[in-house]
């Protein structure tokens, strides 16, 4: 088994290592599908393969472009968890090399549709202790793989295995601090113009395994609206969303149930400058087993920027936990995919 997860790794790392280019970060976005090389294009002196592998014509309508991304980390603990660890560990005090490698490709045809596809390979080595995460390792899978076709105007229909990220990821988030990132399969009916996006979207999440292609989809349904306005020649934007979550996979108070909540939120923030604020408020209600939910988050950053380059502030927040377990309410606050 050792030997097959080295052979991965060392094809991934030569791959990474051939398609390593100079990084354009204007570019390149957070959820790689969103990147930007649309410039190329006009660009009539790009000669080198670097330049090249991010606009290949296929045809007078058909586009590819190329890339990835190679992530090595090492880590050490000290008494993790304060030394309380589960039976079956090893050692409380584990260091580990977490190594991840993701190659992409994206091709479109005329602006009518495309296909993005990225390959995922993660592995821990050293830690002795047995995975606590899904998030650990995963060998070899298909990160995402969607279709997006261009309905009307503004209007895109995604479907397929995607990741899901909207303003501070404080709800759906890419994960991109552990190992392997949160993909999901779902449908995803997006608008976007200059100053407003939309996405209306369901979906499971993906359950990651460790080994190769061996994912498989979440029971879990979630599903859910994320509204995004800037009003024109202004600092104020505005976030606007609504989530469902349907589970019988959370446990609260040791206690598995089926679980229905609502999320209704909003988010008020300034775009970067000499005095900056974002608050952000969200309500959850709904059932858990036999209770009734009811919990609440605020989250708030003021901050002035003095002079440049530093930044002074105040920020904060607020999460509602439960206090009673004889009202027939659960108060606990659910961070859903964060």
């Amino acid at each position: 088994m050792f030997r097959f997860r080295l052979l991965i790794i060392c094809f991934f790392l030569m791959l990474g290592i051939f398609l390593q280019f100079k990084s354009y970060a204007q570019n390149i976005a957070r959820l790689r599908f969103d990147d930007d090389f649309t410039y190329l294009k006009a660009d009539s002196l790009k000669t080198t393969w670097k330049e090249k592998i991010k606009n290949v014509s296929l045809g007078s309508h058909v586009q590819l472009s190329l890339g990835g991304e190679w992530r090595e980390q090492y880590q050490s603990y000290e008494h993790l968890n304060f030394g309380e660890v589960p039976a079956d560990f090893i050692t409380a005090s584990p260091h580990q090399i977490m190594h991840r490698i993701m190659f992409h490709a994206n091709v479109t045809y005329k602006k009518s549709f495309r296909i993005f596809a990225q390959l995922n390979n993660t592995a821990r080595f050293l830690n002795p202790n047995p995975f606590i995460s899904q998030l650990d390792e995963n060998l070899l899978s298909i990160h995402q793989l969607f279709l997006d076709a261009h309905i009307k105007g503004n209007w895109l229909l995604r479907l397929g295995k995607q990741e899901y990220a909207w303003g501070q990821e404080r709800f759906v988030a890419t994960k991109e601090g552990p190992n392997t990132r949160q993909p999901f399969y779902g449908a995803t009916l997006k608008y976007i113009s200059q100053r407003s996006k939309l996405d209306v979207f369901t979906s499971n999440p993906i359950k990651m395994n460790p080994g190769v292609f061996d994912d498989v989809r979440s029971s879990e349904i979630f599903s859910g609206i994320y509204y995004m306005h800037t009003p024109s020649k202004s600092r104020f934007n505005i976030d606007l969303y609504y989530f469902n979550l349907e589970s019988s996979l959370r446990e609260y108070m040791f206690k598995k149930g089926k679980e229905i909540r609502h999320t209704f939120g909003a988010r008020v923030f300034s775009s970067l400058g000499p005095w900056n604020y974002d608050v952000e408020l969200a309500k959850q209600s709904g059932s858990f087993d036999q209770l009734s939910i009811s919990s609440f988050m605020g989250v708030w950053d003021f901050n002035v920027s003095p002079i440049p380059h530093f930044y002074l502030g105040f920020s904060g927040n607020y999460v509602s936990g439960d206090n009673s377990n004889t009202d027939n309410e659960l108060n606990t606050f659910n961070t859903l995919y964060a």
